[in-house]
């Protein structure tokens, strides 16, 4: 619908659709905020991308999760 929104009016999409334009607008608002888990997920995964290129890509999963819970200790 988002893609479609300046073809086609809202409320013509959503009947076609079965969905309500209430959920469509609450669907949007989602879309633009990130909770504090997203963030703490994306600055996981920032660190996990930083550790395993250090390393020069040799790094597996379990190096990757020592390294991060030395250095997590550390602070």
């Amino acid at each position: 619908m988002y893609r479609f929104k300046h073809e086609h009016t809202l409320s013509r999409m959503a009947k076609v659709l079965k969905v309500s334009e209430s959920g469509y607008f609450k669907w949007v608002k989602r879309q633009n905020t990130h909770t504090l888990r997203d963030i703490e997920n994306i600055e996981l995964e920032a660190e996990i991308i930083n550790i395993f290129l250090e390393s020069n890509a040799v790094f597996g999963a379990r190096k990757i999760t020592h390294k991060l819970n030395e250095e997590r200790s550390v602070d």
